[in-house]
Order: C-alpha cells, then sequence, then structure tokens
C-alpha cells in the first residue's frame, strides 16, 4: 500500500496548523488580557500620568484586537486549509 508523498505533507500541516491555532489561543488570546491588559489597568494609573497612561492603554487595546483578528484568520487556516496553497496545485 503506497500512501502519497502529498497526502502525508498536508496531513503534517493540517496537524501543525492546528496545534499553532491552539497554542496562538494559549498564549495571545487568553494569556493576553490577564499577563499584559489587566495589569495595565490596575497598576499603571499608580505610577504613570493619565497623559501617559491614555495612549498606552489605547495601544494596548488596539494590538489586541489585532491578536483577535489574527486568531480568526488562523482558526479558518486551519479548518479549512491554505486557499492560496490549493491555488499553486
Amino acid at each position: 500500500m503506497h500512501i502519497p508523498v502529498a497526502s502525508i505533507n498536508l496531513t503534517l500541516l493540517h496537524g501543525l496548523s492546528d496545534r499553532f491555532a491552539l497554542s496562538f489561543l494559549v498564549c495571545r488570546v487568553l494569556a493576553g488580557p490577564y499577563s499584559i491588559l489587566w495589569p495595565s489597568f490596575t497598576v499603571a494609573p499608580q505610577w504613570l500620568t493619565p497623559a501617559i497612561c491614555y495612549p498606552c492603554w489605547a495601544l494596548m487595546v488596539f494590538v489586541y484586537v489585532l491578536q483577535l483578528i489574527w486568531f480568526y484568520k488562523i482558526v479558518e487556516i486551519a479548518r479549512k486549509g491554505d486557499k492560496a496553497a490549493e491555488k499553486e496545485d
């Protein structure tokens, strides 16, 4: 029984994309608010002036929203596969 190499590569790639999506979820989406956003909203005002806090908070929330958008795209690729790679074949 011969298994095509392309099939093995796609299976491996799909498994890796699932694991990448899971690690991105844990490290960026779930741990981000707890380790970065929450301390900045609770501790930073004690040490910094509002003129410095507000722009920093806005930038941190903006970066977190970007991470959520990227996570959505990563999950799409993990579920459906990469359309660009399919077009090349």
